[in-house]
This record gives structure tokens, sequence and C-alpha cells, in this order.
């Protein structure tokens, strides 16, 4: 299917050149790059691809599918994570040269023991350090100067790393910094990519962290021509040391054109300008402009906790959809700030609802927690992901003899299938389904032994109907609960924005910090921008919570948010 461009997106695509691209929501920026993997391939040898790197999985494996739909020979191109483009193209590849050639299959997972994980935080500081001494000097100089730049970390650090590879493992927290390290010492490894890869598209670049901007810009002097994506008024991850600083460095650069991508195609024009206006007030600038016509935010104030939220969608549902014109009520979204107030809301909630329940699964990030999840979601999400996805994940096809191997899990996958589907249960069905896991892990990792954790992670999902929930496909009657977080990236006709507390938006542990006060600005603007017609801005007298010190729950009268009072109120409409 085809767009209309905008002069914007032309320019764009007509660009050879480094560049950092600034697209608001709604703007198209998956199409665009899309398109402009389209152009690239066109000019690619057989050999060669692209580097399409985005935040997670699921948005790499959409702008995989987009830029396949448009173009379906992609070549060599690399669409994942940036852990994982420096896992398998830098660390696992040319990692041996530095720490040697292990006998067995090397995982890279995060560590679980805090004896190590003490140990792992002190060598990622001190390849922070090296990154930073070495920043002002081209990667060229160093080859020039024959600088082994990994020789500078600590013997001791180099030991233990050593002794992890050979011994078959490498720590997911190190991986971006030890890719620069590997980068600079190897000149092999710098060959390499730039001989397989024309251009690195990296997106949601306003949540780079320091080693992940430092090996972008490493790309652009190999001559990989390189385009950051983002939204600086979309960074809300500086808990995980993502700054939108690296994108505004870039912009700074010479070597670095600036385009802007500011037409958001989503959201109904006075959703748009009103989330303009609130960072604009925010921030203490000029307002040149207002939300005009159609006005399109809700005020609904509320006397009650969260479950009294609950209870007025209850009644109020039908207004809404009449209101709104909304055809499906998934696409209807609740978007908290806290798990906290979707659980109680979710417990009076009489309409047909889905919330992702929280599970032990959540914070698995070992190699066979994801597994597990993936083959979860192909069982009974295939529309999300398929086995063929699982596949192409997992094994090269071009690889002889890998056939075989394939059919062994294609089968294996099966009987996880069935498994999973089967309606009458017993006690013996989660040690079934982790006997078939782990031999669909020996057959990709055989050195690898599933740990604990996934395991009873893996009996506590299957014995839970509801907790099975999570990996099924939203009903088109269901209404979605979803935390402001995980709501990045997704639309829906209709945002029903809570959590709209003094003390929340913004979080009182924020005030003080500007980097803290400018993301929670942020969460907000990307809750109203989720919604293509209509935000319900939904403030409850009293705040219920749990203290997880005091063991007991506690309830505070609270004022509304002054992100919906003051001057920003002339362009909402009270909804009763």
């Amino acid at each position: 299917m085809e767009f209309e461009t905008t002069n914007q997106q032309d320019d764009i695509l007509a660009w050879n050149g480094n560049a950092v691209i600034v697209a608001g929501p709604g703007s198209g920026k998956t199409w665009t790059l899309s398109k402009k993997i389209q152009h690239v391939m066109k000019e690619c040898r057989s050999y060669q691809g692209v580097i399409a790197i985005s935040y997670t999985n699921k948005s790499s494996k959409e702008l995989e599918k987009r830029a396949k739909f448009l173009c379906p020979e992609t070549k060599h191109s690399f669409f994942s994570t940036i852990d994982s483009f420096c896992s398998s193209e830098i660390v696992l590849s040319f990692g041996k040269r530095l720490m040697g050639i292990p006998s067995v299959q090397v995982l890279v997972e995060k560590v679980q023991e805090e004896e190590q994980l003490q140990l792992i935080k002190r060598i990622k500081k001190a390849i922070k350090a090296i990154i930073q001494k070495y920043s002002q000097y081209s990667i060229q100089q160093i080859y020039d100067q024959g600088i082994c730049v990994y020789e500078e970390l600590d013997s001791s650090y180099r030991t233990y790393l050593q002794e992890r590879f050979l011994g078959g493992y490498f720590d997911l927290h190190l991986i971006s910094g030890m890719a620069n390290l590997i980068l600079m010492s190897s000149k092999n490894c710098a060959n390499y990519l730039k001989a397989k890869y024309r251009y690195a598209f990296i997106d949601e670049f306003q949540d780079s962290d320091f080693e992940q901007y430092s090996l972008f810009k490493r790309f652009s002097e190999l001559g990989i021509i390189s385009w950051a994506v983002g939204d600086f008024n979309q960074s809300i991850y500086s808990f995980k040391s993502g700054s939108p600083e690296y994108m505004e460095q870039l912009t700074a650069m010479e070597s670095f054109k600036r385009f802007d991508m500011d037409i958001n195609h989503r959201c109904h024009p006075f959703i748009q300008a009103y989330a303009e206006l609130f960072l604009r007030l925010q921030k203490g600038e000029h307002i040149s402009s207002v939300p005009e016509g159609d006005r399109r935010i809700a005020r609904v104030s509320l006397t009650g906790t969260q479950y009294r939220i609950g209870t007025w969608v209850n009644e109020t549902l039908d207004k809404i959809i009449e209101m709104s014109g909304v055809k499906k009520n998934s696409n209807i979204a609740m978007l908290g700030r806290t798990h906290e107030t979707l659980e109680m809301i979710s417990e009076v909630l009489t309409v047909p609802h889905r919330l992702h329940h929280k599970s032990l699964i959540d914070d698995d990030r070992s190699i066979g927690g994801n597994m597990l999840r993936l083959l979860l979601t192909l069982s009974f999400n295939p529309r999300e992901y398929t086995t063929n996805d699982f596949i192409e994940s997992y094994f090269d096809k071009r690889t002889r003899g890998i056939g075989k191997n394939i059919d062994t899990i294609k089968n294996l996958i099966k009987e996880f299938k069935c498994e999973c589907q089967e309606t009458v249960t017993d006690y013996k069905r989660g040690e079934r389904l982790i006997s078939i896991l782990n031999k669909i892990i020996k057959n990709i990792y055989p050195d690898y032994e599933l740990n604990n954790f996934t395991k009873e992670a893996c009996k506590q999902l299957i014995d839970n109907p509801v907790l099975l929930e999570n990996f099924k496909p939203f009903k088109d009657e269901e209404i979605q609960l979803l935390t402001i977080h995980s709501s990045k990236g997704l639309e829906f006709d209709v945002v029903l924005h809570l959590d709209l507390y003094e003390d929340t938006f913004p979080d009182f542990r924020s005030i003080g910090n500007p980097v803290k006060e400018q993301e929670d600005a942020n969460l907000h603007y990307i809750a109203l921008t989720r919604a293509r017609e209509y935000v319900f801005l939904i403030s409850n007298s009293t705040k219920r919570f749990f203290s997880p010190k005091a063991q007991r729950y506690y309830e505070f009268n609270k004022k509304a948010s002054p992100y919906i009072l003051g001057h920003i109120e002339e362009y909402q409409i009270i909804f009763t």
C-alpha cells in the first residue's frame, strides 16, 4: 500500500548522508524508515544489507515486517535490538580474538548472583571510562597507533571475562560496552562491518545510553551511513541510563544533518495541539498557538479511590462509545502510571477488559525465560509470532545441514503448542512442558541448563489460566488496561488517562531533578498522544496504595495533578 508522502518525508528519503530524524508521535517514522531501506537495498550487493535496530524485539519485528513488505529481499540485513546486534555481530564473532576461542557455544544472559553482579558493575564502570578516554580519537587514529584498547582494562577483569567466555558465558550487562572495546581493538571487526552494512538505522535513539551512542558514532566513522531516529519529548528511560543528551550531541555534529518529522497523522489535530501546548507550558516557553476547533480532551473528576474509576467506567462506557464513535472496545485504553492502579480498577470492572497480570516470567531475562515467552506467544497468538519467526530467530537457514535440526524443533514446538492448548489438565502438565522446553533449548544451546526460576515461572503460568491470558490476542470487546510505559508505540481511538494525582504527575521524587521532571512531563505527553480521537483525563479524590515496608494499605486525599490545572484547563471539556 502506497502513501502520499509529505515534503518532510521526501527530503528525508532523498538524503544519503548521516542523519538525525526527530520524529514526533504519529509522524510515520516506521513507514519512512521502511521506504528508505527499500531504496538502499537496490544499491546493496548480494552480501550486503542494513542494520535496523529498535528498542524492543516487538518494534524491531514491526520494522522488519514493514520493510519486507516493501522489499521482500533484504539480503544480509540485521533487524533486532542493539543488544542482539552487539552479541552476534561483534562480541561473539570477534571477542574470541581477545578472550580466546571457547570450546563450547557462548551464551549471553544476565548474571543473577549478587556477588557477581557487583563485580559486573565495576567492570562496566571501567569499560565506560576507557570508552570515554578514547572518545576524542577517531577509530582510524586508534588503529594507526596500534593501540589495543581492550588491554587497558584491568588484568583481573580481563581474566574474569576470559574465564567466563571460555566457559561458554558472557554477561548481557556488558554487551554494548565490550562491543565498543572489541571494535576499537579489532580492525578485522571494522572491516567486516563496513563491508557488510551500508546503513545503520537506530530507532528510539532518545533512550540510548553512552555505550550505545559511542558505538553508533563509530559506525559512522567506518563509513556506514548512520541514522538516529527518536523524539526528545518521548524520553522516559533515565533509570536504564538512557538520555536524550546523546541525540542532542549528534544534532550538533557537522557530519549529521537534522530532519524533523512533526506532522502527526495519528491524533486528532486538537489532541496534538493540546499536547504541544502542555509541553510548552511546562518548559515556560512562549505560547505561539493554542488548540482550536472541536475539543477532544475531556476532564473527569471522581470522588473516592481508584475503585470508583472502575465503577464509573461500568456506568459510563456506553456514553463514551457514543461520544467517540469507537467501533471496538479494544480501541479504548486505560493508561496508568502504576500497575497497582490498574489492578484495583480491574477488580471492579464488569465490562470485558484485559490487564497484563504480573507473573514470575516478567522478571526472567534468561535465555530459557526469553524462549518460554516466545513459545507461549506462538502457541496462543500466532498472528503476532509464528513458528517460522522462532526458527528465523535461532537458525540461519543458509547453514549447510541445518534442515534436520529445524525439523526437530518444529516437531517439538507442535508438542509444546498441543500441551499448552490441552483443555484437560493434570498436575504433571507443567513438568511435561518443562521437558519439551528443555529439549528445544538443548537442540539450540546444547550446554545450556534451564534454571529453577524459569521452571517455576513455567509451572505458575500453566497452572493459572488468568496468567496465560497475557499471551492471547485482545478480543474486540475487551478494553485494554496498560501502564503508560508499555503503551509507548501503540495507538488507540480513546485513552482514559489515570493516576493524575499531585504527587504522581509529577512524581514527588522527581521534584528538584530537572531530568526526572522532564521525563514525567514526557510520560503525560506520551499518554495524550496515544489517542486518535479522544482523551479522558481522570482524577479521583483519594489515592489508595500498598506500602511494602509497612505491609499495609494507606488512603490519602489528593489534589489533581498540576498537569491538568491552570491555563491548560481552558482547553478541556467537563465530562459528567
